[in-house]
């Protein structure tokens, strides 16, 4: 396997590294072992770096969606990024019938959270959460343009689906798979929103106690 050195000492090397990665992560470069050259100013594209260096396609899938999740989870801790839960209601829901917030429809909330990890949603908040908080983009986290086109779409717009699930979805490529998925987290909704609404109340209720 042949090696490459990439440079990344300066925002113009970043620049031309950032611009080539759609080439990279190509078939082109499948026998090419990049070797970053880094200040500690650009190390956030180390990651990227160690992505290109996978060549399975799944391992790659994979080590993408693991590592962006840890990213923006580390970030939202750092920055004390959260939705101000009171009594069960976020920011957003403070004065409505609404618990649990976006994830009130989702099978896989809990007390203690989400019990899976979905990249869609913790890549989501809503407009009064942005407005109070500087929150992570799609297009913050690098590492994402190693993934097709195809797959940064699905990144974009699959809620609720469990981690295994959503790298099926990311595995096969597919927009049909993508669709079906979706459907079937929506026949769910309407129960999952039913039971986690008692658990947030007697929760709740218990702690006012």
């Amino acid at each position: 396997m042949k090696s490459m050195i990439v440079e990344l000492n300066s925002e113009a090397d970043v620049k031309n590294f950032d611009k080539k990665i759609w080439l990279y992560r190509s078939i082109f470069y499948k026998n090419v072992h990049f070797e970053p050259k880094s200040t500690d100013a650009y190390s956030k594209y180390i990651d990227v770096i160690n992505a290109l260096n996978i060549k399975n396609r799944f391992k790659r899938i994979r080590y993408i969606y693991d590592t962006a999740c840890n990213q923006i989870d580390n970030y939202n801790k750092e920055n004390h990024i959260n939705c101000e839960f009171k009594c069960g209601k976020c920011l957003a829901h403070h004065d409505t019938r609404f618990y649990n917030g976006c994830c009130r429809v989702c099978r896989f909330q809990s007390q203690n959270g989400c019990t899976t990890k979905n990249l869609t949603c913790k890549l989501f908040f809503c407009s009064p959460i942005r407005e109070n908080y500087k929150t992570l983009h799609f297009e913050d986290i690098k590492l994402l343009k190693c993934l097709s086109k195809k797959n940064q779409i699905i990144v974009n717009g699959n809620f609720f689906a469990s981690r295994e699930a959503f790298l099926f979805v990311l595995y096969t490529g597919s927009f049909i798979v993508l669709s079906l998925t979706q459907f079937f987290n929506i026949l769910l909704m309407p129960l999952s929103y039913r039971k986690h609404k008692k658990i947030a109340v007697s929760l709740y209720e218990s702690i006012d106690k």
